[in-house]
């Protein structure tokens, strides 16, 4: 790999990890605006249960379909079955609708061990732990990101 396309891999992978975490400590900074909107504390505690129920059968699940078919493809399926979760949970007025958006979002617990194989698979040996690194710097520091941002958006 030349030196720019190398980079470029390295940030398609940071923004996907980005995408990924942003997706679920967003929806931590909403809950307590949702349960006053929905008087639900329970159904309202489903989008987090949803969501992270779907993401580690998606991290396990995921990564044996990526070994099968492809890293690079699955990584794009899990890409647009997150970004779909979103648009359900945005479009939709009811809990329910906002639970099943939850978990469709869910899927983004595959984006990191998809990019670790992406990365294992098509960086130097001697550049792997270094990208690791960054992608998984990447993935803390929009954590951090997401929870104040949802916080901004949920104000």
């Amino acid at each position: 790999m030349t030196t720019a396309a190398r980079r470029l891999f390295v940030v398609a992978l940071v923004i996907a990890e980005i995408s990924s975490s942003l997706e679920v400590t967003m929806v931590y900074t909403a809950l307590p605006s949702l349960t006053r909107a929905f008087h639900d504390p329970g159904g309202v505690g489903w989008i987090i249960t949803a969501c992270l129920l779907v993401s580690a059968a998606a991290a396990a699940l995921c990564g044996r379909l990526g070994d099968l078919y492809g890293h690079r493809r699955l990584l794009l399926i899990v890409l647009a079955v997150t970004a779909s979760g979103s648009f359900v949970s945005a479009s939709s007025r009811s809990l329910p609708g906002i639970i099943a958006g939850a978990s469709l979002q869910g899927s983004c617990g595959a984006i990191l061990p998809l990019c670790l194989a992406l990365i294992r698979q098509h960086a130097e040996p001697s550049r792997v732990p270094t990208t690791v690194g960054i992608v998984l710097a990447a993935a803390t520091g929009s954590a951090a990101v997401g929870l104040a941002l949802g916080g901004l958006l949920v104000d």
